[in-house]
């Protein structure tokens, strides 16, 4: 039997792994659990992602419906834990140890979802519409995380994302903005790359990302300075692939 890790341990991994595998960062987490009420900053993710948060329900939930969103398919609260085979569930003399199968058993395994609803008391807004490109991106993320955690592609996701890397091949490759230009001139790194950098952080293109975090009616003052913490994220990835060369 593996050695059992907390709960807090574990959801964690989970979180680790995921932004891993993604190439999220901490404040891409927290967008996502603020769209569902949650009052979280990228040192929340790093507290949860670090074993060093409180775990209520109420945090569990929105941590799965957070990263549900970011990975492009709903998750179980129970997956949150899916990288340990057992749990300390209480510590101390009299601590227990269960399995996942047992939390399974008792949690069931469902998957958890919410549909943000349009309304006056929430400050919402559409994301911006998919380029072939931007949902061919998506949709190998998704597959990629079914492939870490060992578990099956569906076939109904194989057969759309085959259908996706046909559209996109189909399509020109999207043209160079002024802003990505300048952009990557501040990297040194091309247009095209910047874009690839983009698609590879957020699924979507640098002025789209820009647009959806400022919000509606944004003045271009405010997408400004979005665009330059959004400069600064491309630029911590470039400088980790860089170091790994």
């Amino acid at each position: 039997m593996k050695e059992a890790e907390s709960f807090p341990a574990a959801v964690g991994a989970y979180i680790a792994n995921t932004r891993a595998v993604l190439g999220l960062t901490l404040d891409q987490i927290a967008q996502a659990a603020r769209l569902y009420g949650a009052n979280w900053s990228p040192s929340s993710v790093r507290n949860l992602e670090r074993g060093q948060a409180s775990l209520t329900l109420p945090t569990l939930i929105v941590l799965a419906l957070a990263l549900g969103r970011v990975q492009g398919r709903p998750i179980s609260v129970l997956e949150l834990c899916s990288t340990a085979e057992n749990l300390v569930l209480t510590e101390g003399d009299a601590g227990i140890v269960v399995s996942r199968e047992w939390l399974e058993a008792v949690l069931g395994n469902e998957t958890v979802t919410y549909d943000l609803q349009l309304s006056a008391d929430f400050d919402t807004h559409e994301e911006p519409a998919e380029s072939p490109h931007t949902r061919a991106k998506r949709l190998e993320q998704k597959r990629n995380m079914y492939l870490v955690n060992g578990r099956d592609v569906p076939k109904e996701l194989s057969d759309e994302l085959f259908r996706a890397l046909d559209d996109a091949r189909k399509t020109p490759p999207e043209p160079v903005t002024l802003a990505e230009k300048r952009a990557a001139d501040k990297l040194s790194i091309t247009p095209l790359e910047l874009q690839r950098y983009a698609l590879r952080l957020w699924g979507r293109a640098l002025e789209a990302e820009s647009a959806f975090r400022a919000g509606d009616g944004s003045s271009p003052q405010a997408r400004g300075r979005i665009t330059r913490v959004l400069v600064d994220e491309i630029r911590k990835v470039v400088d980790r692939d860089v170091s790994r060369t």
